[in-house]
């Protein structure tokens, strides 16, 4: 499967004056791997796992966006959109 761009692509602050967008799963893998702010907790891992899997086409684009929205909330950052 090809990269599917996420329906509206999630924005969150990873400082006061620094916001941050992802705008599809590999995107967003890549910043989960490379770039978390915090040691990564189970919503990390799960949406590690989801974005994989939407990236592969087991997995709905919807769900893998979603994954990354608890992530950012788990990891205490600012989700805008």
């Amino acid at each position: 499967m090809g990269n599917v761009a996420f329906s509206n692509p999630v924005r969150f602050m990873v400082s006061r004056r620094t916001v941050r967008q992802i705008s599809d799963p590999e995107e967003a893998l890549d910043y989960l791997r490379s770039y978390w702010p915090t040691e990564a907790g189970t919503r990390c891992q799960a949406a590690k796992q989801a974005l994989a899997e939407a990236i592969q086409g087991e997995r709905s684009i919807v769900d893998a966006r979603r994954a990354v929205v608890a992530a950012l909330h788990e990891a205490r950052l600012f989700v805008l959109g």
